[in-house]
């Protein structure tokens, strides 16, 4: 569904957009297909939206709201034990089930580890495991993850830490392949903050935190930015679904 705006009252209701005073505008007379004197801008005339959007099957899309083709990066983090990982394996399967192909850098823990291969069944299913690659090394370093741009539509990195310490490096990664979708975990230091500085949390466009619980069944993921959506609604990752009916 393309990105859309308009002065109409009824496409404002079907997009959920907030309908502005409108004035009656500049009466001179201006082509509309001139161009600003000066190179570096744009005319609003001229703006098009350069990418679609869509939303993510189930609960989950529901969590995050409308996403784009475009500029579209999320950050996780989050304490040990929280369920980073295991969101993350949904948030894969999601995109999947869009006929996305998702490339998982699983930098933590070996793909072929017991734990990975039971998380990956409990939260892929089987159809749409044909759409997830994996990889437990990145030899050539951040170049690897470049270039799995070429071949996948999302690039899920657990966790960017183990990529490279310079938190730079997220903010270059996500400007420059823009048409990619970026799920990016980052562990948190001793002091609750994320590793890498707060750049990481400004440059994404979501920031999601997870939060443990009294018991693994209670941990749950909360926006605490969402360019697309609203933020402050918790998704349970236990049960894959929205917590105490907090969606309107």
């Amino acid at each position: 569904m393309p990105i859309k705006f308009s002065d109409s009252k009824k496409d404002n209701e079907e997009y959920n957009l907030p309908m502005h005073n409108v004035f009656n505008g500049f009466a001179g007379n201006i082509d509309p297909n001139e161009k600003p004197s000066n190179s570096l801008f744009k005319r609003s005339t001229h703006l098009k939206a350069d990418g679609n959007t869509y939303k993510l099957p189930g609960a989950i899309g529901k969590f995050l709201g409308i996403l784009s083709d475009t500029d579209n990066s999320i950050t996780l983090t989050g304490e040990m034990g929280s369920g980073k990982t295991r969101f993350a394996l949904q948030l894969a399967n999601a995109y999947a089930s869009l006929g996305k192909r998702v490339a998982i850098f699983s930098l933590e823990m070996s793909p072929d580890n017991y734990k990975v291969i039971e998380m990956k069944n409990q939260y892929i299913v089987s159809k749409n495991q044909q759409l997830v690659d994996w990889a437990g090394e990145v030899p050539n370093g951040i170049t690897d993850v470049e270039n799995a741009t070429a071949d996948y539509d999302v690039i899920l990195i657990d966790s960017f830490g183990k990529l490279t310490p310079d938190p730079k490096e997220f903010d270059r990664l996500i400007k420059t392949y823009r048409n990619t979708a970026w799920v990016v975990l980052f562990q948190k230091n001793g002091k609750g903050t994320i590793r890498g500085g707060p750049s990481v949390n400004f440059d994404a466009w979501i920031n999601l935190d997870t939060i443990k619980g009294a018991h693994y069944k209670e941990n749950y993921v909360i926006a605490t930015k969402n360019r697309y959506g609203e933020v402050g609604i918790k998704y349970n990752v236990y049960s894959g679904g929205i917590m105490n009916n907090e969606n309107k």
